[in-house]
């Protein structure tokens, strides 16, 4: 869902002649940490709308633009949409919201812009339809368009050129194509860096959204910041707000934890000494039942456990010592660490099709809970959300030797601030 670097570096190249590249000034504040403004106020028509609404224009084709171009936009992309099409030559005819600021609308006008103004209820619905009822002309989304966050992106470019040590962008979050563009370039370039977003406490759809675990749609408040945030999040914007913006640990981070990267944990050492201890002490324990009252057991699990008769006590013993020497490896983690937060596994659970088709379908998918399974340690797995094929995805919470109070008490927080274990599925049923 994110956009190709080589389509953002195209698009630099683009509109190179007609953007500024603007500044990054440091902000005079007492903090930890350092902060940065990119002043996109010095853009010709105050603001950075118009790298998107020239990158869409100039990716056009001549027969694309010969009805001209469309947009909807409360006044920014407006002004973008109306310079690119006078510069092109050609009509720009703009959906307005009857709430949008009167200086904005006139500003479109003065480039020869054509406002209709329409109710909010309709604004969207254009948006969302990507047209507008009697209107022709080629629709430039003021969001969605792959083209317009392409030119969004040439400021991710930016910021790692001139800042290239950045550990955090915060992006204004309005309808998402901003925040796309940005996280699609600086995550390609610096992928540690972390992506937030920031809305109205009006208008917060994303942030209701990400707390809910599935789009959802808030009281909308309008404010004086009219160019941001809105009732609701455009429908093809969810699945990109998911992919992009670092939501699960920044729930962590929100609350308090302070969390780190690590390199080196030892989840894939663990699946052979896990599968070859739980093997052969399954079948020592089940021996003796499963030879006098088979019938107590299904056959896929028959099979599972005799697999331990195989197991020579040599096997057994270097599973054991590969045990060892891997708690000793994850302790040493959590020398100056109280977590270490990871995936439930690299990929999602086999789907019951797969299972039925094949039963040891599930057994085969790898799983990062068999480190913590094998050593001992308090290790709690709570949704942190679906992919795209809608499979859910688990947050693996592990702690210290003893320590399940401090698990327990960061999934309970991490499942107070977020709702993802309320959802499920679709079963199809």
């Amino acid at each position: 869902m994110t956009i190709p670097l080589d389509e953002i570096r195209r698009a630099r190249e683009r509109i190179a002649d007609a953007i500024t590249k603007t500044p990054l000034v440091r902000l005079d504040v007492d903090a930890p940490g350092e902060i940065w403004l990119k002043l996109e106020s010095l853009q010709p028509i105050g603001s950075f709308k118009l790298r998107g609404a020239l990158s869409a224009v100039r990716a056009a084709s001549p027969s694309e633009l010969s009805g001209g171009v469309v947009t909807a936009s409360a006044g920014n992309m407006a002004q973008g949409v109306a310079w690119a099409a006078r510069e092109a030559g050609v009509r720009a005819r703009i959906v307005a919201p009857d709430s949008a600021p009167r200086a904005k609308l006139d500003a479109v006008e003065r480039l020869g812009g054509e406002v209709i103004s329409v109710p909010h209820e309709i604004w969207w619905q254009t948006m969302v339809e990507r047209h507008y009822e009697g209107v022709d002309g080629l629709f430039v989304h003021p969001v969605a368009d792959d083209t317009v966050m392409a030119g969004n992106g040439t400021i991710g470019l930016e910021l790692v050129e001139d800042l290239p040590g950045l550990d955090a962008v915060v992006v204004p979050w309005g309808g998402g194509g901003l925040t796309t563009g940005i996280a699609s370039a600086v995550k390609a370039l610096r992928p540690g860096t972390r992506v937030i977003t920031a809305e109205p406490a009006t208008a917060a759809p994303l942030a209701a959204s990400l707390a809910a675990g599935a789009p959802a749609e808030i009281d909308y408040v309008p404010s004086f910041v009219d160019g941001a945030g809105g009732r609701a999040l455009l429908p093809t914007m969810w699945e990109r707000a998911r992919e992009l913006v670092d939501a699960a640990v920044a729930v962590l981070r929100d609350a308090g934890v302070q969390v780190r990267e690590v390199d080196g944990a030892p989840f894939a050492e663990a699946r052979y000494p896990n599968m070859t201890i739980l093997s052969a002490e399954a079948y020592s324990y089940h021996e003796d039942t499963i030879r006098e009252r088979p019938q107590d057991y299904s056959l896929a699990v028959r099979n599972r456990i005799r697999e331990g008769a195989f197991l020579s006590a040599a096997d057994y013993l270097q599973a054991q010592r590969a045990r060892t020497a891997l708690i000793r490896r994850i302790q040493a983690v959590f020398d100056d660490a109280d977590l270490v937060l990871s995936p439930a596994g690299p990929r999602t659970a086999a789907t019951f099709e797969a299972t039925l088709a094949d039963p040891g379908a599930q057994n085969r998918v790898p799983s990062y809970t068999n480190a913590f399974n094998l050593t001992g340690l308090p290790a709690i797995s709570v949704p942190c959300g679906f992919s795209s094929a809608g499979l859910p995805i688990g947050l693996q919470i592990a702690g210290r030797a003893f320590d399940e109070a401090t698990v327990l008490r960061v999934a309970h927080a991490y499942q107070r601030a977020t709702a993802w274990h309320t959802q499920h599925p679709d079963l199809g049923v």
